[in-house]
């Protein structure tokens, strides 16, 4: 839902994190957007310091690309 939270739970290198985001866009089986910040960034909890991350589903040749932008600005 546009305005939920997402959020991506794990160990790495035996340190646990929970990073989270924002939803921002969302079109079933096409695209899913939304603003990142990392659970190891230690800038303030503020929406100037997420990051837009975007995943775009494409037909090509009878199978689904995937293709992953991250981290511009530009993108929103």
């Amino acid at each position: 839902k546009v305005g939920g939270m997402i959020y991506f739970r794990g160990e790495y290198e035996g340190k646990a994190y929970e990073d989270k985001g924002i939803i921002t866009e969302i079109e079933i089986n096409k695209l899913l957007k939304y603003n990142y910040k990392s659970s190891w960034d230690e800038s303030e909890d503020i929406p100037e310091n997420y990051l837009p991350i975007t995943y775009l589903l494409e037909e090509e040749n009878q199978m689904t690309k995937l293709t992953v932008l991250q981290g511009s600005k530009s993108q929103e």
